[in-house]
């Protein structure tokens, strides 16, 4: 029994090893060759620089380049082969879209698996040069873009071209909901040549519309397309297919992927687009200095939503967003002696008329006639109405109801659960809890004058 007991002890061990190889192999890998030393965009005239991304592990879906992961600015690579998938550097449209997009000269690679899963390359950093390159295409087979929009009587709207020869790369913002029609207008009848939409990797061509003009009619479909992925690319064939312009969609809100919170590392004096804004939001942080740090949020037409508020850790304020209510936070805030100092921003959605009462009831903690007890210990009612205030704002991203508030936050201490307790004029005391929430049923009835109790 014990020789049998050992021989399946070796076959199991040797089992869950194998398991774990196949296991650790079910991981999908990203390699990336082809990275310089040094990069300078655009390439000189007439060099090539060919990355080619090899993913193992598991099928690749798709391969990009962009600066972020979220961001929707992305370039894909063309397949080369099992799991293989080439972009050449010398295309003018990577410049054009790590320019248009916000952030440091630095990007990554991406790859998508057939399962969703989505790995990255390590960061890749570039420098710009003065292009050396004249346009490679005839100008009498350029066409102009317009936009056509769904308002009556408004004017055809033209295209600003993405020109990397004379540095013009940031892009404007459009409702998807208000274009009609794409138009590309020829010199003449004989310049005109094949146009086309590009959002991620599908393509939409135009159809004749007059002599030398030739349209698309913004479609439910491409609409829809054009919000999911935030840009539509617009291109014209001259021997080639040539990127002339990219519209960016304006985002009606912010996209969570899971739950109610988006968390992002931001360095002090760095401008980073928040994650599930398609590069519209902006955060800009300043000197993080004593444990305090200047915030500003605005979108990328600059439109202020935070102005140059100074906070600390646990500190919120909320901001306002396409019709939407959102806190941000400082979760956290590093100050280093020797290094890059750092903050941690979260934001949540926040239902403005939840956010309003759980306003309310602090103000109504601030003026009430009580005494608070925690950990054995008597407080104002203002010295309890800012120890809550700090608690919300390190958890309240997590906090979606007054309700939540009360029950999470306001009714036991979150280090030993032990419950708060207020002492009532007449002497009596009651769980904090408790008279919380009958204070919010008074809040919710009419805010009374005077903030006294209705326990008995």
């Amino acid at each position: 029994m014990p020789a049998k007991n050992a021989v399946v002890g070796f076959v199991m061990t040797t089992l869950c090893l194998a398991a774990a190889t196949l296991g650790a192999a079910a991981e999908a890998t990203l390699r990336v060759d082809g990275v310089p030393n040094r990069l300078v965009l655009p390439l000189k005239e007439g060099e090539n620089r060919v990355l080619t991304a090899t993913v193992g592990g598991a099928a690749a879906k798709s391969v990009w380049l962009a600066k972020t992961r979220d961001s929707r600015l992305r370039l894909y690579f063309q397949k080369a082969g099992a799991n293989q998938f080439q972009l050449n550097l010398a295309d003018s449209d990577v410049l054009a879209v790590l320019e248009t997009a916000r952030g440091k000269r630095t990007f990554r690679v991406f790859a998508e698996t057939a399962e969703g899963e989505v790995v990255a390359g390590f960061p890749i950093n570039y420098t710009t040069g003065k292009p050396d390159r004249a346009p490679a295409r005839a100008p009498a087979q350029t066409p102009t873009f317009y936009l056509i929009s769904t308002e009556k009587d408004a004017e055809p709207r033209e295209i600003r071209t993405v020109s990397w020869q004379t540095w013009q790369f940031p892009q404007p913002w459009f409702d998807t909901d208000k274009i009609a029609v794409i138009e590309a207008r020829f010199k003449s009848a004989d310049s005109v040549t094949k146009a086309q939409a590009t959002i991620g990797q599908k393509s939409w061509t135009f159809a004749k519309a007059s002599k030398n003009t030739i349209r698309l009619k913004i479609t439910p479909e491409i609409a829809q397309a054009w919000r999911r992925e935030g840009a539509l690319w617009l291109g014209h064939y001259d021997e080639r297919w040539t990127r002339e312009a990219v519209l960016l969609a304006r985002p009606k809100e912010l996209q969570f992927k899971a739950g109610n919170l988006i968390s992002t590392t931001v360095y002090q004096r760095e401008v980073k687009a928040i994650p599930g804004s398609n590069d519209y939001l902006i955060v800009h942080l300043g000197d993080i200095t004593h444990g305090q740090v200047l915030v500003t949020v605005h979108t990328a037409e600059a439109d202020m939503l935070i102005d140059r508020v100074s906070l600390r850790r646990g500190d919120r304020r909320t901001f306002d967003f396409g019709g939407q209510q959102y806190v941000l936070t400082i979760h956290k805030m590093v100050n280093l002696l020797i290094g890059n100092d750092w903050a941690e921003v979260e934001i949540s959605r926040v239902a403005a008329s939840e956010q309003a009462k759980i306003e309310a009831l602090l103000r109504y903690i601030v003026q009430a006639k009580v005494t608070f007890i925690r950990e054995g210990k008597e407080h104002k009612a203002s010295e309890a109405a800012d120890h809550l205030r700090k608690k919300y704002g390190f958890a309240g991203p997590r906090i979606h109801t007054v309700e939540e508030f009360i029950d999470k936050i306001a009714s036991r201490s979150s280090l030993t659960g032990k419950l708060y307790r207020v002492r009532l004029p007449d002497g009596k005391t009651v769980e904090t809890g408790r008279w919380l929430h009958e204070a919010v049923k008074n809040l919710n009835r009419e805010p009374p004058k005077k903030t006294k109790s209705t326990l008995r």
